[in-house]
């Protein structure tokens, strides 16, 4: 898979023809289309039905989206205000408000609440769940997905579909700008069942373009609805909606995900047409990309432009959860599956089970945060969520070099041992959790000896220099690096001086200083612990930041 992603253009500005014309089809509502200096359509403090709003989030194609808290329950919402020159008609209004009405029947961790509907101005507005994270198409500019990465969130927004089908609302416009990546790390889709009212655009292909079976296409008075990358044969062709066009986009995103370009090219929208809308097959994902066969046979299945061939949202959502487990290893027969009060270790992932919230929560925090803290009491598995949960969920998607350790009685010795070449669990290597022994004369190579008590000496005269050496490390790897501390507790049990514990906690935290380093820290620890870290300006500092 590519390494390298170029930046997303716009569908919106795709030329009918070889003409200036212009079509605008996107419905984000951070698109900015509307008249960026006319003045809000709500002031800040006035109230829609029990929201008082707080603040203009947004203004796009579609309207304007507001920060707004309920004067009811308390909780902030976002307020998406729907252009009525937009939906044409009181009958459009009613329609959406009726679709809006169904969605939020819906209960589905992966499908955006809908709190509530209303009007203002004549125009219709959604109290949707207010969510700050970034969509997945701004993802895909940030860096490429890895294969597992792909399978975990199409997955869920499969299984959102699923959930969507069953009521028999489609989402008819799905793509990554609709898939929400927020701070919790759970994947959102938004905007189901709006695209049929806000996207309709008189871009037909003219009717030489042949539709799939290689007949003709209707007559040009038709409009298509939808985003023209992610669009299936029938909505070019304005034929009659079902499931099976949200199955084409899936299919679509699959492609594009996998191999960092859309299944169908094409500069105008009539070409797009003609590729999507033409006899013959569309592009097998295999032929680009090396992918395993299931999922090149899943991919075509979801891009067959006879709409009957493509599987359900079900059919899909079970073949994306064999391929996302195909290398789970099951646990031999004389082996008991249950850990008891042992840890588990990275070798255990495939039997650590019930925190995928939590684990997918604190990825994604690494993600915006350098430092993390596991807190928690004796006993609740600290060690076995970053060993078993965490870090096969990191490495999963890039590489790492992961550093784990214990403080002990000498913390900045055991810090040094791990920073050693000699000392680092690289990628392929498993991590003890024991902390790493100081090697003697007789057991290691002098060289290495001197060097870890050198590093060991200099980490403590100048704690600062830890952020120095992660960073030499991720040079010298080219990949990112996380050190974990576990059992941070033994820095004030094991160690007596407090100096030693100011520099430690010093050094640990000076890492946590940029964002956008490479370098990552992650330390558990007992809660009854958790007042006694701010033992230095830079703990102090580092600790308002810290995400627990």
């Amino acid at each position: 898979m590519s390494a390298q992603r170029t930046t997303r253009q716009p569908e919106a500005t795709l030329p009918l023809d070889d003409s200036s014309a212009c079509v605008s089809t996107t419905v984000d509502p951070s698109f900015p289309d509307r008249e960026q200096g006319s003045s809000p359509m709500v002031e800040p403090g006035a109230m829609l039905d029990h929201y008082q709003v707080i603040r203009l989030l947004g203004r796009g194609a579609m309207g304007e989206v507001y920060l707004a808290r309920d004067a009811k329950l308390g909780r902030k919402v976002a307020l998406k205000i729907i252009a009525s020159d937009l939906l044409g008609s009181q009958e459009a209004v009613e329609r959406l408000m009726f679709e809006a009405r169904t969605t939020a029947k819906f209960s589905h961790p992966n499908i955006v609440t809908i709190h509530g509907v209303g009007e203002v101005q004549g125009c219709p507005y959604l109290a949707l769940e207010y969510l700050e994270g970034e969509d997945l198409a701004a993802r895909l500019v940030e860096r490429a997905l890895s294969l597992q990465e792909t399978l975990r969130i199409m997955l869920v927004v499969v299984e959102a579909l699923e959930e969507a089908h069953s009521h028999g609302v489609l989402h008819r416009d799905l793509k990554p700008e609709n898939v929400v990546i927020p701070r919790d790390g759970r994947p959102r889709v938004v905007d189901f069942g709006l695209a049929t009212q806000l996207t309709d655009f008189d871009s037909m292909p003219p009717p030489s373009v042949a539709r799939p079976d290689g007949s003709g296409a209707p007559p040009r008075s038709r409009t298509a609805k939808g985003t023209p990358a992610y669009m299936s044969p029938e909505q070019w062709l304005s034929l009659e909606s079902t499931a099976a066009i949200d199955i084409w986009a899936v299919g679509v995103m699959l492609f594009e995900l996998c191999a960092d370009e859309a299944p169908f090219g094409g500069d105008t929208l009539a070409s797009k047409a003609a590729a999507v809308c033409g006899p013959g097959p569309s592009p097998r994902l295999d032929d680009l990309v090396d992918v395993p066969d299931e999922l090149a046979e899943l991919v075509a299945a979801c891009l067959d432009k006879e709409a009957s061939n493509r599987p359900s949202a079900t059919e899909v959502a079970q073949r994306l959860r064999q391929l996302l487990h195909v290398d789970v290893r099951p646990v031999p027969d004389d082996r008991s599956p249950f850990r008891g009060l042992l840890p588990f270790s990275q070798h255990h992932a495939s039997q650590f089970f019930g925190r995928e919230a939590e684990v997918a929560e604190l990825v994604e925090h690494l993600r915006l945060r350098p430092l993390v803290a596991i807190v928690g009491s004796t006993g609740v598995g600290k060690s076995s969520f970053v060993q078993a949960g965490v870090i096969p969920r990191l490495r999963e998607q890039e590489p790492w070099v992961m550093l784990t350790l214990r403080p002990g009685s000498h913390p900045f010795r055991a810090l040094a041992a791990r920073l050693t070449r000699r000392g680092r669990a690289t990628l392929n290597r498993t991590v003890s959790l024991r902390p790493p022994r100081v090697q003697s004369d007789t057991e290691e190579p002098e060289v290495a000896y001197d060097e870890q008590r050198r590093l060991a000496r200099q980490l403590a005269e100048a704690p600062h220099r830890l952020s120095l050496e992660l960073r030499r490390i991720a040079d010298e790897e080219r990949s990112k690096v996380l050190l974990v501390v576990d059992q941070l507790e033994e820095l004030f049990t094991l160690v007596d001086d407090v100096e030693v514990q100011r520099r430690f906690m010093t050094a640990i935290c000076s890492v946590a200083d940029d964002a956008h380093d490479p370098a990552r820290v992650v330390f558990t620890l007992r809660d009854d612990f958790l007042g006694r870290l701010a033992v230095s300006a830079e703990a102090r500092e580092a600790l308002t930041r810290v995400a627990v």
